[in-house]
């Protein structure tokens, strides 16, 4: 209820405690962000804890201090795309039946920092960012696509963190990513002038029996 009346840019602050219910972010052009005050776990008895899927978000998305989690599908979804940036920050997003999060395309910057994707039933987390190709002509002033801070992918059934941009640097920083079925980092950019950082970084014991097969970080 407190989405479907809010503003554009409004903060919705969430009391602590567990809400099962689905959130469904409207699309009506306008930036929201959800805040948990304390202790926020959402999780669904079907669906996703929050998702955006009527045609791509066309605004910002701003997710703060929650956990989120679902039995069937993603627990955080958004795969139809957002025309804006996706933060999440101090978050959790596991136990799903499938990914912890699932975004893209993205056409702004995707900013996740000291979040933790872990024992999700495919990847921990899968990103895809587009950014105007226009934004990547000039080789020294590249933009930021996804960036990824203080984030931890942990005992997800595939990858852990999937990240992929066609215009943009992805920026991997103080983050790990340990023990799931394919690779820790599988990191893609497609364009010529764009590229990978990543610093103060780990993952260890990826695609080992019995989960599967994978690298640390694989970096295409």
């Amino acid at each position: 209820a407190a989405v479907d009346a809010a503003a554009a840019g409004d903060v919705i602050l969430i009391c602590a405690g567990t809400y099962n219910e689905s959130v469904d972010l409207p699309d009506v052009g306008r930036d929201i962000t959800l805040e948990g005050v304390g202790t926020v776990v959402i999780s669904p008895t079907t669906g996703a804890a929050v998702f955006a899927d009527n045609g791509p978000y066309a605004g910002n998305i701003t997710l703060i201090n929650l956990d989120a989690t679902s039995a069937d599908v993603i627990a955080l979804e958004f795969t139809s795309g957002i025309n804006g940036n996706l933060v999440i920050s101090g978050s959790s997003a596991s136990g799903a039946n499938l990914a912890g999060l699932s975004a893209g395309p993205v056409t702004g910057e995707v900013w996740i920092t000291n979040t933790v994707f872990a024992d999700n039933e495919w990847a921990g987390a899968d990103i895809t960012s587009e950014r105007p190709l226009a934004d990547c002509a000039i080789p020294d002033d590249i933009p930021l696509a996804i960036s990824l801070y203080g984030v931890e992918a942990s005992g997800n059934t595939g990858e852990g963190i999937t990240a992929g941009t066609r215009c943009g640097n992805i920026v991997v920083a103080n983050s790990t990513s340990d023990d799931n079925g394919s690779d820790g980092f599988l990191l893609s950019s497609f364009e010529t002038n764009s590229g990978v950082i990543v610093t103060g970084s780990s993952a260890d014991e990826n695609g080992d029996p019995p989960q599967g097969s994978g690298s640390g970080f694989n970096i295409q």
